[in-house]
Order: structure tokens, then C-alpha cells, then sequence
């Protein structure tokens, strides 16, 4: 990757774009990355402190790497590039569940990503999101309305956090909920490595009407350290057909509709 000028670039951007390059080169200095970005060593260091309180970057010995657990979720346009087909077939079936006059939420990830750029251009509709990295998304709205929550910035997830986003909540009648997904079992429900994920979205769970997870099916089989939900609190989980049957079977069995595109 050469010289990458910084200029025009958002402070998110530029932190995504340092991700990007720790993930490309696994350590640097900040005279490379300030290099790379064409930016100021003076910049690049507020940088790597904010990307090091959100526990992305580790320092030390004069460079700068990634942090064990940043993994693939610093970039949110490489994300929706994995699985793309597949993440848009499930974006087109969880549109057609969405009737004019309702209110939808939509967390953060890929999946989600690809039903937004799709529901905006439905009409009648209110769309109401804490994944602040979904606005490049929001070509050709139409006449729907679209509320992003307030709250603490986390840059590995791409969404707003906390009280703030908490109370916001209070104010919405909000009909559906689609969760995005990495790690789904019959077993374990759903679960993720971000502590920061739970109070949110248990209290999403108990305010919706109705709860649907979207994930490919290559998110199934697995579990991570921190449990969102069990599975039979969600109602409705949208995948495709690359889904084994076993997983299929433990699914229905705990009484989950179960849609395959």
C-alpha cells in the first residue's frame, strides 16, 4: 500500500485505514503509518491513543501493532465483501419482512449493513441504528425516515454504546430488531467477544415486538466468550441455504422460525 494522503480523510477513516495497514504489515512505527497516511506524526499519535483505549492497538518499543482480539471487525467494507451473495440474499428477504409504517432497528455488522442499503429506499418506513459506519450506506433514500443514536464511539464495532443510546431507546416504539451475528450454536445462542454488547442487547430484546438474527451459514457451529441471548429469545433467524441439517434441526427445535434463502 503506498502513500495514502490524508488530507480529505475523516478521523474514522484514518483510524480505519491504520487499522487496515496493521493488519497488512502486522507492526509499524508511527513515522511509517504518518508516512503511509500522510499525516503528521502529532495526528497519528492521537490516533493510535483513541485506537488504544478502544483496546484495537498495543504500543510499545517505538511500534505499533494490532491488538490479539481486533480480528477482522476494523473494517466494515471488507466485512460485507466476505460471503457477499449470500449476505445479500438474506439483506432481500429481511426487506420483504418490513411492512410501511414500522420501525426497525439495525445493529452493527455486514449483514446489516447490506439490509440497509436496501431499506432506505423502502418508503413509510423509520430505521433507527447505533452502527454510525453504515452512512456511507445511505444513497437514494427515499422517503424514510432515519435515526442514529447518540452514545460512547466504539471503533471496533462501528456503533455508538451506553447509557445515552440506552435512554434514547426509552422514546421508540421499535417493531423489529435485526441482529447481525458471528457466532451462533443451538447450544450457546448467540454470543460475541465484546463484553460492551450485552446490556444493549438484552434490553433491544425485551422492548421489540419481534427479534430476527441474520447471519450466513458460515457463522453457525460457533461460540464465543460472552452470551448475548439464547436462542429461543430470538424469533426468527434469516440464513441460507449452505446450512446443515443438523444445525437446521437443533435450531427448530427450539422453537425458532427458521427462514433459508
Amino acid at each position: 500500500m503506498g502513500v495514502v494522503t490524508a488530507m480529505r480523510m475523516s478521523v474514522w477513516d484514518r483510524r480505519e485505514m491504520i487499522c487496515e495497514l496493521l493488519a497488512l504489515n502486522t507492526e509499524l512505527s508511527v513515522s511509517d503509518i504518518a508516512g503511509r497516511l500522510g499525516a503528521s506524526e502529532v495526528t497519528v499519535r492521537k490516533d493510535l491513543n483513541a485506537l488504544s483505549r478502544e483496546g484495537l492497538v498495543e504500543r510499545g518499543h517505538g511500534i505499533v501493532r494490532l491488538t490479539h482480539n481486533t480480528g477482522r471487525r476494523y473494517s466494515l467494507q471488507k466485512e460485507m465483501n466476505v460471503n457477499i451473495q449470500l449476505k445479500e440474499q438474506i439483506a432481500v428477504a429481511a426487506v420483504e419482512m418490513v411492512q410501511d409504517g414500522e420501525a426497525v432497528f439495525l445493529g452493527p455488522g455486514s449483514t446489516c449493513g447490506a439490509i440497509m442499503r436496501r431499506l432506505v429506499k423502502k418508503n413509510n418506513i423509520v430505521i433507527i441504528t447505533n452502527a454510525v459506519n453504515f452512512e456511507p450506506l445511505l444513497e437514494n433514500v427515499s422517503n424514510s425516515r432515519i435515526i442514529f443514536l447518540g452514545g460512547e464511539y466504539s471503533f471496533l464495532q462501528g456503533a455508538v454504546m451506553g447509557i445515552i443510546s440506552l435512554d434514547t431507546l426509552n422514546s421508540l416504539n421499535i417493531t423489529k430488531f435485526f441482529l447481525g451475528a458471528n457466532a451462533i450454536s443451538a447450544e450457546d445462542g448467540i454470543t460475541s467477544e465484546n463484553l460492551n454488547d450485552t446490556g444493549f442487547i438484552k434490553m433491544m430484546i425485551e422492548r421489540v415486538k419481534e427479534v430476527i438474527a441474520v447471519a450466513d451459514h458460515t457463522k453457525f457451529g460457533k461460540s464465543a466468550a460472552i452470551r448475548l441471548t439464547p436462542i429461543n429469545k430470538v424469533n426468527k433467524i434469516i440464513s441460507d441455504r449452505g446450512l446443515s441439517e443438523y444445525q437446521q434441526e437443533q435450531i427448530r427445535r427450539q422453537g425458532v422460525d427458521l427462514v433459508l434463502v
